[in-house]
């Protein structure tokens, strides 16, 4: 037994007030730091409980199928986003062809009802509950609802698993011989054998039974009442010898907190991976409408889009499922600790099964966690969960923080390349900005971050932006611009350096003031249509260019474009005038670069010295010619004042500039461009700052709105332009 006095007397308080018998266990990392048992397995002969016990744990059993399915998700076999009816034909029948994995993972498909009459026996035969459900009409559309799907959900998940499996094995095959086996969680059950039933908890209503209503309506049909989890039915060991996906798994505390503890850990335990680390964090979030009424729960079901619980703020304590020989919720979860690497202290109450942490840095302060980062559960080492906002109009949602990729393949190095991309999935970054001259040469950016996403897992949950219109051969007239024939040429040379089929975003780098606006558009109205590209951006515009082109494209018949990424920092505040209201108003998405002027906000650099050497506007810098007016004594008294704010914060100079494009109205995805994986941290922890009206009145004191101090935001076709005639 692994305990301390803690665990011990939190064990024995649990007894007093009730429990019949617990055990409870906990990892951190891959080390087993507690294991500890007390009470009773089953009053009738006392037999005690000890650490080889194995209890029944309800819907526990749904995170097993939801990893399941994520197991054939990473190996390509299944697509979330796909209708069931793709891997199961008949499915798809009587207004389900609709449904996708998604759907049901979420418990938004409309068909959380099983069969009538159902007993313990009835739920082994799987063809005939399978053969229903393929039949059964939904209760509303896909996505419409919340309908907890508290048995069905085992059955249908696990049936795309046995289709989709090449060995086409039954879920509790697939199950014991992909994850449990593997992973070391040898008492993780979903059908027991009979020679393990004689350690079995028999389960209790305790000392107070609950007073149960009859189930009617939705509740009776999702949950029939020959079936009902209790323990007035599921003590009898045709529950335990029968394949009960979403219900009816049995496993041992020390066995549970080993499955949990390879999702704490990002996917990996004992130095071997089982899912990316990119696809737990993105299931990790919140599925829509999360919040809602469920009918058949008769309360909100907190639960992400890959089908797990959440912890973390919810709109009620995290229901979890059980591990404890009383019948009412036992939790077992997988939750990251902050604090040093050492052991945590545990807490004294609570009796717990199954539960596992791992270490993660403790933040640098003590705050309140404000949007665009909320401070909750996660699955990275970092201090933040990321927020995704609305992409303008078009219904996908990027990361608050976006990847700039400018720097790689070159001031970053193709290897620290890929730990910043690597370290930004992590983070749950999902949109990317690159270009076709990033990276010191033309095409080595998007080289450097096509090969790192080229994995599927990576790159279908990643949002890429590119650009054209920079020179990329200055020896060729047509090497720049945005003519028809560069644009198409430079999308597909994208698209070869991207290792992909289409880019997310296709952006002009610049209005051309020399070519009419329908030239371009036209050419990415006939790039979305061919399917290289979802959807339009530009990139540094006057406000004037944009509603002229969304005029043009009006007009034409053309698709219109959905986004704007322009200069945005606390130095030159300019886009404050026209540009974000223009956005505000016809629904574009904005993406500020140089939220830290390239960084000079970041007090690297000295009033009355020269910049130094290495740096950005160093000697030979990759800025030193566009100096400018960035070092002009009116920045360094901004400087100066970001200084003193940034002491009262005990943060860098850097985060807190950053920190202050990210909570600007208007704002959708602001750009951090590293150079090293540090460079992301800071960006990542700056969503901690918790700003004062007072900080925000010193630096408009400065730094007034609409104003500039130094000058980043200069569209070529900018206010003094006047437009040839022959522009539209």
């Amino acid at each position: 037994m692994r305990s301390d006095d803690r665990i011990e007397a939190a064990l024995a308080r649990a007894v007093e007030l009730g429990e019949v018998g617990v055990q409870v266990a906990a990892y951190l990392g891959d080390e087993l730091i507690v294991d500890a048992w007390t009470g009773v397995a089953d009053p009738r002969d006392g037999r005690a409980v000890d650490g080889d016990t194995l209890f029944p744990v309800f819907s526990v059993s749904k995170a097993l199928v939801a990893t399941a399915i994520q197991l054939q998700c990473e190996r390509g076999l299944v697509d979330m986003e796909q209708p069931i009816a793709t891997y199961w034909p008949e499915y798809g029948r009587r207004g389900k062809q609709g449904i996708t994995v998604g759907h049901v993972l979420t418990h938004c498909a409309g068909v959380p009802h099983m069969p009538p009459g159902l007993d313990a026996g009835g739920l082994a035969d799987h063809d005939a509950i399978t053969t229903w459900l393929a039949d059964v009409e939904p209760l509303h559309p896909p996505g419409e609802r919340s309908m907890y799907h508290s048995i069905s959900f085992g059955y249908i998940l696990g049936e795309v698993i046995r289709r989709t499996d090449p060995s086409h094995r039954p879920y509790d095959r697939f199950l014991r011989e992909e994850l449990c086996l593997p992973i070391g969680a040898d008492d993780v059950w979903d059908v027991l054998p009979a020679e393990h039933e004689h350690r079995v908890a028999r389960l209790t209503w305790g000392p107070n039974p609950p007073k149960r209503a009859p189930m009617t309506g939705v509740p009776l049909l999702s949950m029939p009442p020959e079936i009902r989890p209790d323990a007035d039915r599921w003590n009898d060991p045709r529950f335990r010898s029968s394949s009960i996906p979403a219900a009816g798994a049995v496993m041992s505390a020390r066995a549970g907190a080993r499955f949990f503890s390879m999702l704490a850990n990002r996917g990996e335990i004992a130095g071997r991976r089982y899912i990316a680390a990119d696809r737990l964090l993105a299931l990790t979030s919140p599925r829509p409408n999360a919040d809602e009424f469920d009918e058949v729960y008769q309360g909100t079901t907190w639960i992400g889009t890959g089908g797990y619980w959440l912890g973390g703020e919810s709109p009620r304590p995290t229901r979890c499922s059980a591990v404890r020989p009383r019948c009412s919720p036992t939790p077992g979860w997988a939750d990251r600790w902050d604090g040093p690497t050492s052991r945590p202290g545990w807490p004294s109450s609570s009796p717990t099964t199954g539960c596992s942490s791992a270490p993660r840095r403790a933040p640098n302060r003590s705050s309140r966690w404000p949007t665009p980062c909320a401070r909750s559960r996660d699955w990275t080492e970092g201090v933040t969960t990321m927020e995704y906002r609305p992409f303008g109009r078009t219904g996908v949602r990027v990361s608050a923080l976006g990847l700039g990729c400018w720097m790689f393949g070159d001031r970053a190095d193709e290897a620290e390349s890929v730990r910043i991309i690597d370290r930004a999935l992590d983070l749950g970054v999902n949109f990317f900005d690159t270009a076709n001259n990033y990276g010191g040469a033309p095409g080595r950016s998007e080289s450097v971050v096509g090969a790192a996403l080229a994995k599927p897992s990576k790159r279908d949950r990643v949002v890429i932006n590119t650009k054209a219109y920079m020179p990329v051969d200055t020896e060729d007239p047509n090497g720049r611009g945005v003519s028809r024939r560069h644009l198409i040429r430079q999308c597909e040379a994208s698209l070869r350096r991207l290792r992909t089929d289409h880019v997310d975003v296709f952006t002009l780098h610049r209005f051309d003031p020399d070519v009419p606006v329908d030239e371009p558009l036209r050419a990415l109205d006939d790039l979305v249509r061919a399917g290289k590209v979802r959807y339009l951006g530009v990139s540094t515009s006057a406000a004037w260019e944009v509603v002229e082109s969304l005029w043009v494209a009006k007009e034409f018949g053309l698709n219109r474009i959905v986004a704007e990424t322009p200069p945005y920092n606390i130095l030159d505040r300019r886009v404050e005038r026209e540009l974000l209201p223009m956005a505000a108003t016809f629904g574009l998405a904005v993406n500020p670069w140089a939220p830290l002027g390239g960084g000079v906000l970041t007090g690297q650099y000295r009033r009355g010295e020269p910049p130094p050497a290495g740096s950005r506007y160093g000697a030979g810098g990759v800025l030193a010619g566009f100096a400018g007016d960035r070092f002009s004594e009116a920045v360094f008294d901004v400087l100066d004042v970001l200084r003193v704010i940034a002491a009262r914060h005990d943060v860098t100079m850097a985060q807190l500039a950053f920190s202050w494009v990210l909570r600007r109205p208007g704002v959708t995805s602001v750009l951090c461009g590293p150079e090293r994986l540090a460079d992301l941290d800071s960006c990542a922890e700056s969503a901690a700052i918790d700003w004062t009206a007072e900080d925000l009145d010193a630096i408009d004191a400065v730094a007034p709105p609409g104003d500039k101090i130094a000058g980043w935001y200069e569209p070529i076709g900018g206010p003094r332009f006047r437009p040839h005639p022959g522009r539209v």
